[in-house]
Order: structure tokens, then sequence, then C-alpha cells
């Protein structure tokens, strides 16, 4: 049997709350395999570089800053990963709020866009089960206050923050009840403002006080 080597790439999954919406940031792939799909951005690991190095990078190709934080959350090395060749993956996780948020198109040349993790268009490889092993990262991480925070950095409405939260636990919450939680936990106060150009009655903005576990999400 021919000795095989293995590459081996970082797989950048960005997520982002977006309008109540929780998105993830995916690449169009123009050539074969898997042309006209969709996938996370990847990177091969040069030999002269630490993964760390190689991902920040990436990320750079993306965003208009290298400064969100990103955190190792499982390695995928299944023989079958690739159809013609050995490579090891390494997903890591970072979150980007929506007000430091800008692609930078002059530095990536491959075409990139926000999907709904409700919504996701035909993935390449083995993107959907990563994708899922960071949901499951998110949905852990989410119930501390400092994750959530990422997300929403800035004041933000109820119903938002619910919708947010449906799609990331793929569960339906109630909305009295879910209010009501959040306010006796005093985990969220009131800013004095409104939200601003929506139609009809305008929503309460809301921020998170200080740091402290989110219950049982449902």
């Amino acid at each position: 049997m021919k000795n095989q080597s293995n590459q081996i790439e970082t797989v950048l999954n960005l997520f982002m709350a977006h309008d109540g919406r929780l998105e993830v940031l995916l690449i169009h792939k123009e050539e074969e395999p898997y042309k006209g799909y969709w996938m996370l951005p990847t990177s091969s690991v040069l030999t002269s570089q630490t993964l760390e190095e190689n991902a920040t990078l990436l990320l750079k190709n993306f965003l208009s800053s290298d400064q969100v934080p990103l955190h190792q959350n499982h390695t995928f090395s299944a023989l079958d990963r690739y159809p013609d060749e050995r490579v090891i993956g390494v997903s890591l996780v970072g979150i980007v709020d929506t007000i430091t948020w800008q692609l930078n198109e002059a530095l990536s040349d491959q075409e990139a866009k926000w999907f709904e993790v409700a919504n996701l268009p035909k993935l390449a490889y083995d993107h959907s089960e990563i994708i899922e092993k960071s949901l499951e990262m998110l949905q852990m991480g989410v119930k501390t206050q400092a994750l959530l925070t990422q997300f929403y950095p800035a004041d933000f409405t109820l119903p938002e923050l619910q919708h947010f939260l449906e799609m990331l636990f793929d569960c339906e919450i109630d909305r009295r009840n879910f209010r009501k939680r959040l306010l006796n936990e005093e985990l969220i106060e009131e800013t004095g403002d409104k939200e601003k150009g929506q139609m009809g009655r305008p929503a309460k903005l809301y921020r998170f006080k200080e740091n402290k576990m989110l219950q049982e999400i449902g």
C-alpha cells in the first residue's frame, strides 16, 4: 500500500446574529469537485505556519479585522473527506457582531455570502457535519451570557433575541415566559430607547447586564 501524506486545513466557522437570524459565512465553490456548491472558508496549513497563524490569515481574507477570537472546536479526519487526497480538517469557530463586521472584497477573490443556518444551500465535502458540530458548541456556550454578548454587544429587541435562540436551539420559546424569565433573572435591562424605522408600535430596546448563566432554553 502506498503511503499517503496528510494535509491539514483550517476550516473557518464564522457566525453572526442579524435581525434575529443566526447566519454563517460561506463561499461559493467555482471548481470541481462540488462545483457550484457552497462551503466554509478553508486554508491549507503550510509547514512554516502554526494553525493559529494560518487561521488568522484566512480570517483577514474575509473580514476587515483579524480581532475576532477563534476557538478550536473539532478535528475531522474521515478517510473520505476529500475524494482524491487525504486532508484533515481542524474546525475553528468565531462570532462576528453586526457592528464591526464588513466583508473585505478587496482581499478575497471568492464570492462570499451569509446564510441562515436554518436554510443552508448545498454544502461541499463534510461541511454540513462541521457546521452541526459548531452549532453544538454554540448551544453549550450561549448559556453563558458572555457568549451571548458577543452576538449582541449592543442594543437588541426581545423578539430579535428570542428568534435568534429559537433558530440556534431549533425550538419554540413562549414569548411571555421568555421576557419574564430574562427580567426576573436580571439578565437584561431596558435602555430607555425604542427601535427606529419600524412599522407599527416600536419595540423597546434592551441590553445585557452583568455576566450570568442563562438557564435552560425552551
